[in-house]
């Protein structure tokens, strides 16, 4: 793709309603947009919808099945999609194409995804995501979260993999029965005099829990089989996910963009994202906590843990240079990717 021209992501006005917008050289004219089935470029079947010489345009289109944009700037292709799915039963599901790289280049659409847990998709949901090409699912929950919560599959030719790292403080909520036992374990521990755990709204527990990632070997290792996992090509398209989709699944797509050349800042924005697409989720969830306590330092504590502020992978990435001298040397050194596997890995993921 051209570096002058930038095409943003879809945004969804209505459940018919989607608008689109673009940068364009001052000499383009007409552009043209069509509806595709498919973000292969080249091969893509696709249906004009309309032409415009505008930078952004409001179109009706149904949330019934994934679909993707095409937009014909000066006889250049350029493709878009919406990236936050428009799903009923889950909150945070996510496409990460689009993402420029340091040379130039795209995160393709349609081959990587990121996702809270997929408990309750509904019958609507079931039915969009099969219109779209999902074959793997990554799911890095323990036993018991994931027997609290286990995934509602839209097809039974999906391949479930289970990856699960040491993230003891992302699991702290399932290790609850209910609200009630989750508050009076942290008020325990807000008045230990020896205990470890800071319970105020600082969000350090979370900082640290990143850098317990860098740390932590054992945490190489499964990170690594996510890098295994996406240089077979024959796993597309994948979704990641944990519980909320923040921690451990926020971590995995860091790795993934930041080999492919994605600039660290975007990088933490879309790490930050999930702050704003759980927003509502998040309030819900304090009006329940409001009522077992009114401690405010319990209540800014549960909600740094709900929060993924950029401070959290921040502090991976300082963890990464402490250590390694920088993110590219991590993720040689700790991961043991090699300039081929690089390589292969954007063939596969980049326009």
């Amino acid at each position: 793709m051209h570096n002058n021209i930038i095409v943003n992501a879809v945004e969804r006005l209505t459940p018919s309603r989607v608008r689109l917008s673009w940068q364009s050289p001052p000499k383009s004219h007409e552009v043209k947009i069509y509806l595709s089935d498919s973000a292969d470029i080249k091969n893509a079947e696709k249906t004009i919808l309309t032409q415009t010489t505008q930078s952004s345009i409001d179109l009706d289109i149904l949330d019934d099945r994934r679909c993707y944009f095409i937009l014909d700037i000066n006889g250049q292709n350029y493709v878009t999609a919406e990236r936050v799915l428009p799903l009923e039963g889950a909150n945070n599901f996510r496409d990460i194409g689009g993402y420029r790289t340091g040379d130039g280049k795209t995160v393709r659409w349609g081959y990587l995804y990121r996702s809270d847990h997929l408990h309750n998709l509904t019958d609507k949901d079931i039915a969009y995501l099969n219109t779209a090409n999902f074959h793997t699912i990554i799911d890095y929950r323990n036993e018991k979260e994931y027997s609290k919560q286990p995934n509602r599959l839209w097809n039974n030719q999906l391949n479930t993999l289970r990856l699960i790292p040491d993230a003891s403080s992302a699991e702290l909520a399932a290790k609850a029965s209910n609200d009630h036992e989750k508050i009076q374990e942290l008020i325990s521990l807000s008045q230990s005099k020896n205990g470890k755990m800071v319970i105020d709204g600082s969000g350090l527990i979370m900082q640290e829990q990143n850098r317990d990632f860098i740390r932590n070997p054992e945490t190489a290792k499964i990170y690594r089989e996510l890098v295994d996992i996406i240089l077979d090509s024959r796993n597309l398209a994948i979704v990641q996910h944990c519980r909320g989709g923040k921690d451990r699944t926020g971590f995995g797509i860091a790795i993934i963009l930041a080999i492919l050349g994605v600039d660290e800042q975007a990088i933490l924005l879309d790490y930050a994202m999930t702050s704003e697409l759980r927003y509502s989720r998040n309030m819900r969830r304090m009006e329940k906590y409001k009522k077992e306590t009114d401690n405010a330092e319990i209540l800014a504590f549960l909600y740094s843990m709900m929060e993924a502020r950029s401070s959290y992978l921040e502090a991976a990435f300082d963890e990464m240079r402490t250590r390694f001298g920088s993110i590219a040397e991590y993720l040689t050194k700790a991961l043991k990717i090699t300039e081929s596997e690089r390589e292969k890995i954007k063939q596969n993921y980049l326009y």
